[in-house]
């Protein structure tokens, strides 16, 4: 079975299929039903991205006074399409450069483009909705996302059972009530900075 691309397309089959509920039997769906809406909507504020490598068109980007870089909001970037900056469409390489892995845009000197009321353009402008950029970029879904969201279901349903041997050797069933800490380590893998406003 192909994974799925986003994380709007985890289905119920397929929470059931992970944790071995026979598709025929019904006993957990309404549960799964409530609680894996509630968790893809967790993990995409929790990484503060959608999962999708897709174009991003007219994204303004929040730049702090005297700032010579930016951060696109998704990332890793695959290409920009355009970058304009107070109207005035700059060139990848010449005027900025764009840091894929991170999404970081950097301001490149340029004494040819100039405005009026501060001069050369040497720092990225702080007006709002000044600067307009349209990418490609995002992290597409990956295996170990769609195994954590599989499980964080899973467990808040009360599907999730560990098998243990007591002290006095007796092998017990529990069912897990909360997120073991490798589910956040994976979680934290894949975790982009938020948009800071």
């Amino acid at each position: 079975m192909a994974e799925p691309t986003t994380l709007a397309l985890i289905t119920k089959t397929e929470v059931k299929a992970y944790h071995n509920v026979p598709a025929a039997t019904t006993d957990w769906d309404d549960f799964i039903d409530a609680h894996l809406p509630g968790v893809r909507s967790l993990v995409k504020e929790y990484c503060h991205h959608d999962f999708l490598s897709q174009a991003r068109t007219s994204e303004k980007p929040y730049v702090k006074q005297f700032d010579r870089e930016f951060y696109l909001e998704y990332y890793p970037v695959a290409s920009v399409s355009s970058l304009t900056e107070d109207g005035v469409t700059l060139t990848e390489g010449t005027d900025f450069y764009v840091d894929k892995d991170t999404g970081r845009v950097e301001k490149i000197d340029s004494q040819e483009i100039t405005n009026p009321d501060r001069g050369p353009l040497s720092s990225w402008t702080s007006e709002r909705n000044a600067i307009v950029v349209s990418y490609t970029g995002g992290e597409a879904l990956t295996d170990d996302v769609t195994m954590a969201v599989k499980e964080m279901v899973g467990i808040d349903c009360g599907l999730r059972k560990r098998t243990y041997t007591d002290n006095e050797g007796i092998e017990r069933v529990s069912t897990l009530s909360a997120y073991p800490k490798h589910i956040q380590a994976i979680l934290d893998r894949h975790r982009h900075r938020g948009r800071s406003r």
